[in-house]
């Protein structure tokens, strides 16, 4: 979920690509929550988990979630890939550029697995988009 801040600009929240994915969004509290668990006991040794958050959702939604509530003065504007590259090498804009593959590469391929094992023995995620979205509002 914490990546999510960096698709939002000023009053723009950037789709970059189509996304038709569904992915199951994780905050990184849970995440850590569950690493440091792994440590614990013998039954994590020597296992590949795959970690899903508690819902799923296609890009497009996951940022309208998270930016009307920690950023409501923005708005969606989808870029296509091809655009995004020539705005990333023009503008000299090195995170954006690095960024790009991996946003292509989630454009054609989803998630895999299974997260049940990783629940089981970890304890399943539970922080949703929406809580964690609304814990990202501004402090005054």
């Amino acid at each position: 979920m914490e990546s999510l801040h960096r698709f939002v600009h000023g009053k723009r929240a950037l789709l970059i690509g189509k996304q038709p994915f569904v992915w199951h969004w994780l905050a990184a509290e849970d995440y850590a929550q569950m690493v440091a668990t792994a440590y614990a006991p013998p039954s994590t040794a020597n296992k590949s988990l795959f970690v899903y958050g508690p819902q799923a959702f296609i890009m497009r939604d996951a940022l309208r979630i998270f930016y009307c509530r920690a950023h409501p003065e923005a708005s969606l504007m989808p870029m296509p890939i091809w655009f995004t590259r020539i705005i990333a090498r023009l503008g000299n804009r090195k995170e954006l550029q690095a960024a790009l593959p991996f946003l292509a590469y989630c454009e054609k391929v989803g998630e895999g697995g299974d997260p049940s094992e990783a629940n089981a023995l970890l304890g399943a995620p539970s922080i949703t988009l929406e809580q964690w979205s609304k814990s990202q509002l501004p402090l005054n």
